[in-house]
């Protein structure tokens, strides 16, 4: 997963490396994966894909459920060890694929986001999923 963040003309670019879970429950496909340990602790983040709508669920040491609906305007909390944040996302593009032959996939995600009412930049994320063999 890479995450570049773009905010008064500053660009930050962060990258996780993780083994997760890729399922289809119903209509909807879901990417769950543990972030690496932080010093704050432990975060399981699940990701969750329907039609042009995204939800991103965070459970741990920050706490966060906010939707993601292209071409709309959404509103969320972020709960970090600092506190309770209010965010309000505009949903720019929500993008997914699985080629089932290769067991590769791509995962987009682009928005604007607000927290407390301030401008916290531009996102843009991108996600590489491929499948790995079962250990022996």
């Amino acid at each position: 997963m890479n995450t570049t963040i773009r905010d008064s003309g500053r660009k930050d670019t962060t990258e996780i490396k993780a083994e997760g879970l890729l399922f289809q429950k119903g209509a909807s496909v879901f990417l769950r994966f543990q972030e690496p340990d932080e010093e704050a602790g432990k975060t399981v983040q699940t990701i969750k894909i329907k039609n042009e709508e995204m939800s991103v669920i965070r459970k741990g040491a920050v706490t966060m459920n906010q939707r993601f609906i292209q071409g709309a305007e959404t509103e969320g909390m972020y709960h970090s060890p600092y506190g309770p944040m209010e965010m309000i996302t505009k949903t720019k593009e929500v993008y997914y694929n699985w080629n089932s032959t290769s067991k590769t996939g791509k995962l987009r995600l682009r928005y604007n986001l607000r927290l407390q009412g301030g401008n916290a930049g531009d996102y843009d994320m991108r996600v590489t999923i491929r499948e790995v063999s079962e250990r022996s």
